[in-house]
């Protein structure tokens, strides 16, 4: 079916940790800190995460000063929290036919319908129809983040700031010749990086979401250098973990350390239990009832 239809599958060069701030910092609201050679994202104030949590490998020399870290480890002695990702496991083939039904008949109906997945690099198309569909979007979803870009001159700069990075690939799916959604992605050392999936309503209908991801699965067996493909954190709003899930997703359950005050978690979780617990993070034991894919 759509594994034996024609996709224009384009290689990923990859980008060190160093070139993949560098792109974060030009293309995000997002505040990085280089400690020591290691990067930290902040994810609010006077808390830091990795960049990279999907490299565990890379631990800190140290930490920012006066702030409260968590960060993934393979010494699991010394960990007493989990960082939840969200990745899709490269090392078997990846085949539609592995699929549930009905994500095999969504696929089948976006190929029916003609929907094609290419790489957009024409600056009309981005200033115009992804503009377009951005808010659609935007308006759809109530999404917020770096909210400036829903003003065309805000969002042309920013489509300008990912021209900068050749490395990173911005992939569209088409009706014809209307984008219905896209996506941004950049392979970090061997790691395929998913960002933000934009999707317009009838993208949605047609199951623009389900082609795109085929594509970057297939891509990710085809490309020897890709281990796997990270597609965020394990989030808070249940019906997104379960979009990722049913469609092959898995949850790593990567052991993690958080250095912050004793006295300062039990006053979290007491005051803020839910975001306590999504903070400390899950073992596949208490996932597993919740999420049955």
């Amino acid at each position: 079916m759509t594994d034996s239809a024609h996709l224009e599958l384009h290689n990923y060069q990859s980008m060190t940790v160093n070139e993949y701030a560098a792109f974060e910092q030009a293309t995000t609201n997002e505040q990085l800190l280089n400690k020591d050679g290691f990067w930290w994202r902040r994810v609010r104030h006077g808390f830091y995460r990795p960049l990279t949590p999907f490299l565990p490998e890379l631990t800190p020399s140290s930490k920012p000063h006066g702030s409260l870290v968590q960060y993934g480890l393979y010494d699991t002695a010394h960990a007493n929290s989990f960082l939840n990702l969200i990745v899709f496991d490269t090392n078997n083939q990846y085949h539609s036919n592995n699929l549930s039904q009905s994500m095999r008949r969504h696929l089948k109906i976006a190929v029916n319908q003609g929907l094609n997945v290419k790489q957009i690099s024409n600056p009309r198309i981005l200033m115009d129809q992804a503009y377009n569909v951005y808010r659609s979007f935007v308006y759809r979803t109530g999404y917020e983040y770096d909210n400036k870009r829903i003003v065309a001159d805000f969002f042309q700069k920013w489509i300008l700031s990912l021209q900068r990075f050749p490395k990173s690939k911005l992939h569209g799916v088409f009706y014809k010749k209307y984008l219905l959604s896209f996506q941004i992605s950049v392979l970090v050392e061997d790691v395929l990086v998913l960002k933000t999936l934009i999707n317009s309503k009838m993208g949605l209908q047609l199951h623009s979401s389900d082609l795109q991801l085929h594509y970057y699965r297939k891509i990710a067996c085809k490309q020897e250098n890709i281990r796997m493909i990270y597609d965020g954190y394990f989030s808070q709003r249940y019906g997104l973990n379960l979009y990722k899930l049913i469609r092959g997703a898995k949850v790593w359950y990567l052991p993690a350390r958080i250095d912050a005050p004793f006295p300062l978690l039990m006053m979290a979780r007491i005051i803020r239990p839910l975001d306590y617990k999504y903070l400390m993070g899950f073992t596949e034991y208490e996932l597993s009832h919740e999420y049955k894919c």
